[in-house]
């Protein structure tokens, strides 16, 4: 079983902090995958920040020690609060020591056949340079399949990082140094490779993470990405759903459009050819367009000008009880 274990199945590393509700739901979802019995999940949880979180905190503490999730489970409680350097440095060491890792965060629910997915493609792209990333993330979008009924899985250029997976030989060219990201990327043609053609304005992201307004781990290994070509493998219908846009989370907001239909069986096919799916690359940019316009630049320039913060926060609640009944019913569809 050892063996079995350390050859094939990949470790889970799962990250916690102050939401209790969110990491009951999704380790329960995680116990429910059919590799989990297989799995050996590390689970690694921040100390609070403020005092008011200190309750959250030792909730989820509890949750995280009250059953056996997966095949064994090693619980790390950090004694200050560090993140991202907590997901930075238990991806790096889990990698050092595994050659390959599965993430998961507190709010990412996953289908029964996430991590059977997530093994098999780990392992079938395990020495194929140009592929850094397995997801198991598919955004809402039509997938266009030119009369090939089977596809279930493509490449995409974007980074996924809900639900995903890497190995060692990838992680290594992770760049955490914003400023070396920042001097790369200020060539106009680098700058269009990082920015998907000019879609999506990483390069201010970027600008934001030295400025200390967002961590960006994620946008540090997508501009990685970037640098070397990397590609990401995605299931045309998701794996994973984003419970987290509820308000609840640290720089997520609120969004009705991360509820996503679960995949409910497995993916037999694994593309041999390692190429770009064009038609999805042109339909994800449509989609995070639209999101980032509705949800930032709507939100964060429009309606916070010309509201008062207190019809603001009043508008707030109402959203976030709507998407609280939504995860209600989203949980008992999928009996977790």
């Amino acid at each position: 079983m050892k063996n079995i274990i350390s050859n094939y199945y990949a470790p889970v590393a799962f990250f916690a902090y102050n939401r209790p509700l969110h990491t009951e739901k999704t380790l329960t979802a995680l116990s429910k995958c059919i590799d989990a019995e297989y799995s050996e999940l590390f689970i690694f949880i921040d100390a609070p920040k403020k005092v008011e979180d200190i309750d959250n905190v030792n909730r989820v503490k509890e949750i995280c020690y009250d059953k056996q999730w997966c095949y064994k489970v090693h619980i790390t409680e950090n004694t200050y609060n560090k993140w991202p350097l907590t997901l930075i440095e238990a991806v790096k060491d889990l990698c050092e020591n595994y050659g390959k890792i599965i993430v998961i965060e507190d709010d990412v629910l996953v289908s029964p056949y996430f991590l059977c997915y997530m093994n098999k493609a780990l392992e079938k792209y395990k020495n194929i340079e140009k592929v850094m990333e397995i997801s198991g993330l598919c955004y809402p979008i039509k997938i266009e399949l030119n009369n090939n009924q089977d596809l279930e899985t493509f490449f995409t250029e974007e980074t996924m990082t809900n639900g995903w997976g890497t190995w060692k030989r990838a992680w290594n060219l992770f760049e955490p140094d914003v400023d070396k990201l920042l001097s790369i990327f200020s060539d106009k043609e680098m700058r269009k490779k990082l920015e998907l053609g000019g879609a999506i304005n990483y390069y201010s992201m970027l600008l934001n993470i030295k400025k200390g307004k967002y961590p960006g781990w994620d946008i540090r290994w997508h501009a990685s990405k970037r640098i070397h070509g990397g590609l990401t493998l995605c299931p045309t219908q998701s794996l994973i759903t984003n419970i987290g846009f509820d308000g609840t989370g640290q720089h997520c907001g609120i969004s009705f459009n991360y509820f996503f239909k679960l995949k409910m069986k497995a993916v037999l096919q694994l593309p041999d050819k390692i190429e770009v799916n064009e038609f999805y690359q042109e339909e994800l940019i449509k989609f995070l367009c639209k999101d980032n316009i509705v949800r930032y630049k709507f939100t964060r320039y429009v309606i916070k000008k010309i509201m008062p913060k207190i019809i603001l926060k009043f508008i707030k609640k109402i959203m976030q009880k709507i998407l609280q009944f939504k995860l209600f019913w989203y949980f008992k569809k999928y009996k977790i």
